[in-house]
């Protein structure tokens, strides 16, 4: 889509360009699906015909031929004389045999498509009919492990550079807070010897961080807690508290809550480490974030991204004092987004 810049902003600037994001969602569906299928994945050990893939996937031999072939004229498989291959990218990012494979959070965003139909009823009622995330996060274990592998993914790409903004060589118990795949914790405890940590998580996302936990053989300073913290309590003492991506899913009154949880949980003068997509000039940008915004308006009650006055004044509502404001040099390749790193003290 051709887009004309000015002053920073994105602007639609014909008749081709509206026609062309009303449509957008024709691609994205048929990469889903076919990711979905595991395509890829089929077609790494050899090339093979639509016929050979759809005995394979047990589809229907028809349809099968024609999602290929769409998906070959996207420039995600190779097609000659009949047969299908996939493509270097499609190869290295699509391939549950390669390292650099994104297909669970394709997975992920696939899982939410219900969703994202269900938006013109969701503008009239203010809130979705049913949680899909939340649900999947709670109940299903396969949704929720594409979930954490998401975020693990970004993580491990994130935490190096949040990193050189911290100071951790004198904290000696940290809680990361709706931790995930524990990835911080683990980089943390690895990097500081003296640093112990609470990964503290929704039952099916602390399996997984336990996993992860046990594999880089840090069962003895990183302990899994399962729970959930609007309601359970969160432990005490701490010397920093760690929330990544975590605020997104709350409206102010939420946010507040587990802020004066953290509050209490802190030791005198602890630090609490927010890390946070955030909405500037006018709520409007950046656009991903503002895009963002709906993908929480359709999948929780009251969340949305919120902005730097929304984040200081509920920070300092609650005895916080913002000592560092970092906007991450590297987006999140999966969402396109900045992130920024936000330090707070307590007060009294």
């Amino acid at each position: 889509m051709r887009e004309r810049k000015e002053k920073g902003q994105n602007l639609i600037s014909s008749l081709k360009d509206i026609i062309d994001l009303s449509r957008s969602f024709w691609k994205s569906k048929i990469l889903l699906v076919a990711n979905e299928l595991d395509v890829f994945s089929k077609l790494s050990d050899s090339p093979k015909t639509a016929k050979d893939l759809s005995e394979i996937m047990k589809t229907d031999p028809r349809a099968t031929e024609l999602l290929l072939n769409a998906v070959a004229g996207m420039g995600l498989l190779k097609k000659k004389k009949g047969i299908f291959s996939n493509t270097e990218v499609s190869k290295r990012y699509l391939c549950q045999s390669s390292a650099s494979y994104i297909g669970f959070a394709l997975r992920h965003y696939n899982y939410c498509w219900d969703a994202w139909s269900e938006l013109d009823q969701v503008i009239k009622r203010g809130h979705p009919s049913r949680f899909i995330e939340q649900e999947a996060l709670r109940n299903d274990e396969k949704r929720a492990r594409d979930f954490a592998l998401m975020m693990d993914y970004f993580g491990r790409k994130t935490v190096v550079e949040i990193d050189k903004f911290l100071s951790l060589g004198r904290v000696k118990k940290m809680l990361d807070l709706g931790g995930g795949s524990g990835c911080y914790s683990i980089f943390f405890a690895k990097k500081y010897s003296q640093l112990e940590s609470v990964v503290f998580d929704l039952p099916l996302v602390a399996k997984f961080a336990k996993e992860n936990v046990a594999e880089g053989d840090l069962t003895n300073r990183i302990r899994v807690v399962e729970g959930d913290f609007l309601t359970d309590e969160i432990g005490e003492s701490y010397d920093l508290v760690f929330i990544s991506f975590v605020l997104h899913t709350y409206n102010s009154s939420e946010i507040s809550l587990i802020f004066r949880k953290v509050h209490r949980a802190l030791q005198e003068e602890g630090r609490i480490v927010i890390l946070e997509y955030i909405l500037e000039e006018n709520d409007t940008r950046p656009i991903e974030a503002a895009i963002f915004s709906i993908l929480m308006l359709v999948n929780t009650m009251t969340g949305k991204v919120h902005n730097f006055k929304e984040i200081k004044d509920t920070l300092n509502k609650n005895r916080f004092e913002i000592v560092k404001i970092q906007k991450l040099t590297k987006p999140d390749v999966l969402k396109s987004r900045n992130p920024f790193l936000i330090i707070a003290k307590k007060g009294r």
